[in-house]
């Protein structure tokens, strides 16, 4: 389904983008690569290939964002989002080393199992800081709620 919406979107940027500046086989190559880590992103079940490939689809987006050079606010709009992305990446790396740090475990099925069937997360200060700090991670990394500047 996801990919259907994504050939569609890329059918109607080509007959809507012509006359800007940005319109060329790199701009679709980039958009085509950031989907494909959106996808990957979405079937991956570690913390670590989750991470690859939330920064892979971020460094496309860095390109997106400043592919029209005539705009001086495409490139400001790069530039920071690239630092809010940066102090955002570190804060999922933090969260994840204090779940990896208090459970041992960098899958999120069976870390999933875990908490299910152990109370031991529930009063566990380290895991909860941890599991806070990758939500936020995530939530400012996407720009979601109060984190979109």
């Amino acid at each position: 389904m996801l990919s259907f919406i994504f050939i569609f979107y890329i059918l109607y940027l080509k007959t809507e983008l012509k006359n800007f500046v940005f319109y060329s086989y790199e701009f679709f190559i980039i958009l085509f690569f950031s989907f494909l880590s959106l996808n990957m992103l979405l079937l991956s079940s570690n913390f670590i290939n989750i991470f690859i490939f939330l920064e892979f689809f971020s460094i496309c987006t860095f390109y997106l964002l400043s592919a029209q050079k005539t705009y001086e606010k495409s490139l400001e709009a790069s530039i920071k989002y690239f630092i809010f992305s940066s102090l955002a990446s570190a804060i999922f790396l933090f969260g994840m080393f204090l779940i990896y740090y208090s459970t041992g475990i960098n899958d999120l099925f069976e870390l999933l199992l875990l908490s299910t069937n152990n109370l031991f997360l529930t009063n566990n200060t380290i895991y909860i800081v941890g599991a806070i700090l990758i939500c936020f991670g995530l939530i400012f990394k996407i720009g979601a709620g109060i984190f979109f500047f």
